[in-house]
């Protein structure tokens, strides 16, 4: 009776047939190498599109003979991964290609036996696209960072509840409080007068309200000294399905330009008070001019304002 002989074999043959189609079908690189010399014994069609090798180019040769790892290291930390504990998962190395590009990838690999030898087989993606974006968003950030601390305007951000959580060094140095004890609360919990915290609260809901920027100017009243101003600009931020998470906010100090606004505002009134004061005076100068010429004619002498006399001439 050789019934469970042949249940094992079809089971083994059904095994072999999902490898394949999975070792085929596969879109990242699959490859098989002995373990002692790294010699491919057999690549699938991702490999190649991933390297531009044709399967001809690779089989019988080993990874030193192609040239195909960038940094040595990479290899011997794979190597040894095997040997110690006979797999190796997510190690990211670069790799160079046929026409010497280099490409980033992440490599996971195991020992298995065929023909009772032991033989790596690795699985390799390519990551260098999300590399890319993943080291333009960490420069992006980065700048964020230096202008986030750079700033001399107020850079913060609140949560649905209007508790902050973000601020940055300026305003950290406002309240002098280290950015730990900010992240949380709200300007109530933060101490602000109740008053500001109303006018706080009535441009969060602007936001909410319109699902767009606002802009706006805000006095903080001085004891014993001129008021305050500056200029807030608060920003919704969205999150993957368009709901509002939050706002972003900017407070800049802009009592240079109150002041510039206000100077520029009495110069206009003094301007103004001039005008009404000489407003009708050459009028009665050009009157008197005439007078003088008229009282000069009857005394038979020639007039002395003769720009009164060309004017009336023409």
């Amino acid at each position: 009776d050789i019934s469970e002989r042949k249940k094992v074999e079809e089971a083994l043959r059904k095994s072999e047939e999902r490898f394949s189609a999975a070792f085929h079908i596969s879109p990242d690189a699959i490859n098989i190498n002995r373990l002692k010399d790294g010699l491919y014994l057999d690549v699938n069609e991702g490999f190649c599109a991933l390297t531009d090798y044709r399967p001809e180019e690779v089989l019988g040769k080993t990874s030193l003979e192609i040239n195909i790892w960038t940094d040595q290291h990479d290899r011997e930390i794979l190597v040894k991964g095997l040997r110690e504990k006979g797999e190796v998962n997510n190690l990211e190395a670069p790799f160079r290609c046929k026409y010497g590009n280099i490409k980033t990838c992440l490599m996971s690999a195991r020992i298995i036996e065929i023909n009772q030898e032991k033989c790596i087989l690795s699985i390799t993606r390519d990551i260098t696209e999300r590399k890319k974006v993943e080291e333009a968003l960490r420069a992006s950030e980065e700048r964020y960072h230096l202008i986030d601390e750079a700033s001399q305007d107020l850079i913060y951000s609140y949560d649905r509840q209007g508790r902050f959580t973000h601020a940055n060094s300026s305003l950290c140095r406002l309240l002098g409080l280290p950015l730990e004890q900010i992240v949380g609360k709200t300007h109530s919990e933060l101490g602000f007068p109740p008053e500001q915290c109303e006018e706080w609260d009535r441009l969060h809901r602007q936001v909410y309200d319109r699902n767009a920027t606002v802009i706006a100017e805000t006095v903080t009243p001085v004891q014993g000294g001129e008021p305050q101003y500056y200029e807030v600009i608060l920003n919704p931020i969205h999150d993957k399905t368009g709901a509002i998470t939050g706002i972003a906010g900017m407070t800049r100090d802009i009592n240079a330009r109150k002041q510039a606004e206000k100077q520029m505002q009495e110069q206009l009134e003094e301007l103004s008070r001039w005008y009404d004061a000489t407003l009708g005076r050459e009028d009665r100068i050009l009157d008197l001019k005439k007078e003088v010429n008229q009282l000069l004619a009857e005394t038979g002498k020639p007039p002395r304002y003769t720009s009164v006399v060309d004017e009336e001439q023409e």
